[in-house]
């Protein structure tokens, strides 16, 4: 059996109504699986013979192709060859030139409309048909599993989940195997923390992907879904982290990630002020914050802390200290300065709502300063995806949705029945 796929049979009759009246006529290159034969690669030729009724192929020309194939790792499959005018059957002088066993000798016919086309092989010296199958590709649902179309046809991007940017050292040894073996060798890093493979072919893609799932690695999501969860460091390895980032952004992966929704939406994770991740570029953006809280009776009043503050938060007047929470940043610089420890720093989560960094810029809105339940917080993400859910229209992003419906509804969403606010 031959395997071509449909786009290259389209190609195959676009080069042949291209030298119509003249033979066309190329080479093709690809792979052996079980016996069964698929093509990969199609290597369009001149034919040397200019005829109407016969095809040659320069020795020089086969040779650089079989360069080509050897350096993509392929094999020589078989060639093909048009019939402007005659069914797709070999003429006589045809089968003169069918001499190899292992080959398969393809033949397109432009008389008939459609055309058609048709396999040969020779076995024991006879000439006989081979079975053809030709595979549809669906881009769209290869898409949303991660599988992007590049502009080189059958050539594709995988895209991995990486949640967070972290992966083992095993993982990384995989994306080598896989990227040498498969792709160009290269590998190409996102800018939301996840990992791409390119020219990956669309005939290895099964084995690629098992590939990838024997080193613990997931195809990436696309499409109208929550998308991979990126976050930096956090608490546990950062100095200035306020939270522990790569524990949330993997419970919020295992809860919301390849959701449905109108649009791709991400959530963006950053341990502290200084927000490595950009919080405000996501559609959920979650930002650890450090609410300080003043401790009077270990206060000498030095004013260290009105020094560094970085946005001039704090002030001090006749010994007493005072905190305007509207201006704070939640850096907590004062809790960690502080030689008396006049300061208890209280830690938790600021979401901001609506943030896009793609051919439109949008800051997201900062609606919820400071919460520090965990499970409340992920209270308000289910009623977040509920209420895109329920008011966006398909292929809307998220902000789109509140600027036509209003930052007050998603409030009023948001607030109605058990939910912690502002203050909490």
């Amino acid at each position: 059996m031959l395997v071509f796929f449909e786009y290259q049979i389209e190609n195959i009759l676009k080069y042949c109504r291209e030298q119509y009246p003249i033979e066309a006529c190329g080479l093709l290159g690809g792979k052996i699986e079980n016996g069964v034969k698929i093509v990969k690669s199609v290597y369009f030729a001149q034919n040397i013979a200019q005829s109407e009724s016969r095809f040659d192929i320069e020795a020089k020309e086969q040779y650089e192709i079989i360069k080509k194939m050897r350096a993509k790792n392929e094999v020589l499959l078989g060639n093909f060859h048009s019939h402007p005018m005659t069914p797709a059957r070999p003429s006589a002088e045809d089968r003169e030139l069918m001499l190899d066993p292992n080959l398969v000798y393809v033949i397109f016919s432009l008389k008939d409309n459609p055309p058609t086309f048709k396999g040969f092989k020779v076995l024991q010296g006879e000439v006989g048909e081979e079975e053809i199958t030709v595979k549809k590709v669906d881009y769209k649902a290869l898409k949303s599993g991660g599988i992007m179309r590049q502009t080189e046809d059958g050539y594709f991007a995988v895209r991995l989940k990486v949640t967070g940017g972290n992966l083992t050292l095993e993982q990384l040894r995989g994306l080598e195997e896989v990227a040498s073996r498969y792709g160009n060798g290269t590998l190409h890093l996102t800018a939301r923390q996840g990992v791409e493979i390119p020219y990956i072919h669309i005939a290895d893609l099964e084995e690629v992907i098992e590939k990838l799932k024997s080193y613990g690695l997931e195809l990436g999501a696309c499409g109208p879904r929550v998308r991979t969860v990126t976050a930096c460091q956090g608490r546990s390895i950062c100095p200035n982290g306020c939270i522990e980032t790569q524990e949330l952004a993997r419970e919020i992966a295992a809860r919301y990630y390849g959701q449905t929704l109108p649009h791709k939406f991400k959530f963006g994770i950053t341990g502290c002020a200084n927000n490595c991740l950009k919080a405000e570029e996501n559609d959920l953006g979650i930002k650890g914050v450090c609410r300080p809280n003043w401790i009077k009776e270990n206060c000498t009043a030095c004013g260290l802390c009105t020094k560094i503050c970085p946005v001039n938060a704090i002030t001090l007047n006749q010994q007493e200290i005072s905190v305007d929470y509207e201006v704070c940043i939640g850096c907590g610089d004062c809790v960690k300065a502080c030689p008396f420890e006049a300061y208890r720093g209280e830690y938790g989560y600021s979401l901001s709502f609506g943030g896009s960094f793609g051919r439109k810029i949008n800051i997201g809105k900062k609606l919820i300063p400071f919460i520090s339940s965990k499970e409340k917080m992920f209270a308000i993400f289910d009623k977040t995806l509920e209420f895109y859910r329920k008011e966006g229209k398909t292929g809307e992003r998220f902000y789109k949705t509140l600027e036509r419906v209003g930052f007050a509804k998603l409030e009023q969403y948001l607030n109605e029945g058990e939910g912690e606010n502002e203050g909490n």
